[in-house]
């Protein structure tokens, strides 16, 4: 089994940079950072997909569709946020389907898909962090956070 990290790799854009990574579009599936799931795999692109991420060990995105129905999804069919996850395991299930481990890390925003052959990528850029937000909104969320852990304790 390949070894991978699940924390989000900060370092993995230059400032301003985007990224190309193949892409695996959900249907009425979302994924949360940090987890590990396994993920059944059934459309062909997202066969090819997984399979070269797996064996070059380069994440993958996986980002949902908004219509659950459209077989073969393009840029406006898909959501803008996805996450990034790394391919542990590919497992083959019935009917032709096969089941990844993921091991979900980052948010990311789908800049736009640039290729389709013989699988989807997509440019991708990091999602902001805390760190990444303006000082007032900071400390917005700090008060919220507070008020919350309070709330928290106080109600045991």
């Amino acid at each position: 089994m390949q070894s991978t990290t699940i924390i989000p790799d900060i370092d993995l854009f230059a400032k301003g940079a985007t990224q190309l990574v193949p892409v695996v579009p959900l249907r009425e599936t979302v994924m949360f950072p940090l987890t590990v799931t396994p993920v059944l795999i059934g459309r062909d692109a997202s066969l090819a997909a997984i399979s070269f991420a797996h064996s070059e060990n380069i994440p993958v995105l996986f980002i949902t569709q908004k219509n659950p129905d459209q077989e073969s999804p393009d840029e406006a069919d898909l959501h803008r946020v996805g996450i990034l996850g790394y391919v542990e395991q590919i497992l083959p299930e019935n009917d032709g389907l096969e089941s990844a481990l993921v091991h979900f890390g980052e948010r990311v925003y789908l800049q736009k898909l640039v290729n389709k052959k013989p699988f989807l990528n997509a440019e991708i850029t990091p999602f902001p962090y805390l760190d990444d937000l303006g000082k007032i909104n900071k400390t917005k969320l700090e008060k919220i956070y507070s008020e919350f852990t309070s709330y928290v304790r106080n109600s045991k």
